[in-house]
C-alpha cells in the first residue's frame, strides 16, 4: 500500500496543538477495505481486540509496512520533530452502532479515514464541533482533547498516535 499526500498538502506542517480537519488529505494506492482489514488481523490476531456493537481494534498497526508509512506521513508533516513514541492502530465498527463515548488520550491522535464515513465530535470547555470524515479525510485530535466518533456505517480509521 502506497501512502501519499495529495499534491496541495505536500508542503504542509501540521500543530499537535490546533484541532485540524483536512478533506481529501490522502491517496492510498490501493483499496483498504474490510478484506484488508482481515489480513492484518489473521497475521497479528494476538493484538486484535472485538469490543461490544461491532467495534474492531488493532493495536500495534505500526508493526506492519503498511502502518509505518502511516507514521512516516506523520512524522514528515509535524510542526516539530520532537516527540518520544509515535505508534499506530486501527479502529473500525461493522455498523453505524459501533460509536466510542467521550474520551481523551494522552497522545495527540492523527485520524485518517480509509473506509466509509464517521463523525467526531471534538469538544472544548464552552461548546463543541463536529467534523464529517469521509474516505481520504484527515482529522487532528491534539492530546487530552475530549472527543467521540460516530460511524455512520463500516468504518475503518486508522489512528497514529504522538506522544511527546
Amino acid at each position: 500500500m502506497l501512502l501519499s499526500l495529495q499534491k496541495e498538502y505536500s508542503n504542509i506542517s501540521l500543530d499537535r496543538t490546533k484541532v485540524t480537519h483536512i478533506p481529501n488529505f490522502f491517496k492510498l494506492s490501493e483499496e483498504f477495505d474490510f478484506n484488508k482489514l482481515v489480513f492484518f488481523l489473521d497475521r497479528f490476531e494476538q493484538n486484535m481486540n472485538i469490543l461490544p456493537n461491532g467495534k474492531i481494534k488493532v493495536g500495534q498497526f505500526d508493526v506492519f509496512n503498511e502502518g509505518k508509512e502511516f507514521c512516516n506521513l506523520v512524522s514528515s508533516v509535524l510542526d516539530s520533530k520532537q516527540f518520544q513514541i509515535i505508534n499506530a492502530y486501527i479502529f473500525s465498527s461493522l455498523s453505524k452502532s459501533g460509536f466510542t463515548g467521550n474520551h481523551i488520550d494522552e497522545e495527540s491522535v492523527f485520524l485518517f479515514n480509509v473506509f466509509g464515513s464517521v463523525i467526531y465530535n471534538v469538544y472544548d470547555e464552552k461548546s463543541h464541533k463536529s467534523f464529517l470524515l469521509n474516505q481520504n479525510d484527515f482529522l487532528l485530535v491534539p492530546k487530552k482533547v475530549v472527543h467521540a466518533a460516530i460511524p455512520l456505517g463500516p468504518r475503518i480509521v486508522v489512528s497514529v498516535g504522538v506522544f511527546d
